[in-house]
């Protein structure tokens, strides 16, 4: 869950293993990019495929494949990934699944995609550094790791059958997704 990530935002490289154990409290990490100004499909597309081969051990028509989904999606809405355009990439130990503006692309289904486009963000050589630096600050204060404990005892609340039986595990993930969202703004 995103609570479990947050309590493991002690430093850097514990946010990096957490972001990138893709376990049971973590199936799944993801990353919003929004646009600041335009690029083409190719453009977007290829930055984001050169900053994942060096950190994958697979193929690389893998990375080619996760490459056409950012293009074909940008081509969807002209060609061009114009300012405001987001971007949202699923990670998970099997997969990378790609949205452009809120459109399910499609999915790069190769094992070990996931964590090396986690590292593309967290590893020593973020493209980000920035992002590694808020991250920290906003997640490892004591405001955040109170509400991460809180969430993580809803969490164990409604999966151990004190909380509400109808809910289903996506229900759980998506309840406590929002409810980090609105406590982290």
């Amino acid at each position: 869950s995103s609570a479990s990530v947050l309590t493991a935002a002690s430093s850097p490289a514990a946010l990096r293993t957490a972001a990138r154990s893709f376990d049971a409290s973590t199936p799944l990490t993801s990353f919003v990019l929004e646009m600041t100004y335009s690029a083409s499909a190719e453009k977007i597309g290829g930055a984001i495929a050169d900053s994942v081969k060096p950190r994958y051990r697979g193929s690389a028509s893998d990375i080619s494949v996760l490459e056409s989904l950012i293009i074909e999606g940008v081509n969807k809405k002209g060609g061009q990934a114009t300012k405001g355009t987001t971007f949202r990439f699923d990670c998970s130990e099997e997969r990378v699944t790609v949205s452009v503006d809120g459109s399910v692309q499609g999915a790069a289904n190769f094992a070990g995609l996931g964590s090396a486009f986690v590292d593309v963000f967290l590893d020593d050589n973020a493209v980000s550094p920035t992002l590694v630096s808020s991250c920290m600050d906003s997640w490892s204060n004591s405001q955040a790791k109170a509400t991460a404990a809180s969430l993580l005892e809803l969490g164990d609340d409604s999966f151990n059958g004190t909380g509400s039986e109808e809910q289903d595990d996506e229900g759980s993930s998506s309840f406590l997704q929002n409810a980090v969202e609105s406590n982290m703004k």
